[in-house]
């Protein structure tokens, strides 16, 4: 999957989702989500007009790597 930036009608920044494989849109995330990821620098850009892609930078692949190796915690029933 690859995320790209787009601007809409009105010149608003719509971000989108798509299946590499496929080249089709899978997911519109929200801007605030998008920006969050950014501000905690999991996110990074190739900066390219009219359409940037984004990337996990370092740490974003560091917590992805965490993430995808850990089990979910079974409840206490103690």
């Amino acid at each position: 999957h690859h995320l790209k930036d787009h601007r809409d009608i009105e010149g608003q920044k719509v971000f989108r989702l798509y299946h590499t494989a496929a080249n089709k849109i899978v997911a519109t995330p929200a801007l605030a989500d998008i920006e969050a990821l950014r501000s905690a620098g999991l996110l990074d850009s190739n900066m390219k007009f009219p359409a940037a892609r984004f990337f996990l930078s370092p740490a974003g692949r560091q917590l992805a790597a965490t993430l995808a190796n850990s089990s979910p915690q079974e409840p206490d029933n103690g």
